[in-house]
């Protein structure tokens, strides 16, 4: 459940998660617009690259609405 300042809450639920390299751009499906209320998490994970000072994965979670807007 998310909560906006207005204290309206929103709920969501897990569609996927994935591991994607972080070595490249994310790719338009993680980034762009989807035909559906969504949320996107996008986190670092992996072993970490001190050549390039990164991890060399990301953790991209998919969530999709799964409730009209309630209040909290």
């Amino acid at each position: 459940v998310l909560l906006d300042g207005g204290g309206t809450s929103y709920s969501y639920a897990v569609e996927w998660v994935r591991q994607e390299s972080n070595l490249e751009p994310p790719r338009e499906e993680v980034t762009g617009m989807t035909d559906h209320e969504a949320v996107t998490l996008i986190t670092c994970s992996g072993a970490w690259n001190s050549a390039i000072s990164e991890y060399d994965q990301r953790t991209v979670v998919r969530a999709v609405r799964t409730e009209a807007p309630g209040t909290a």
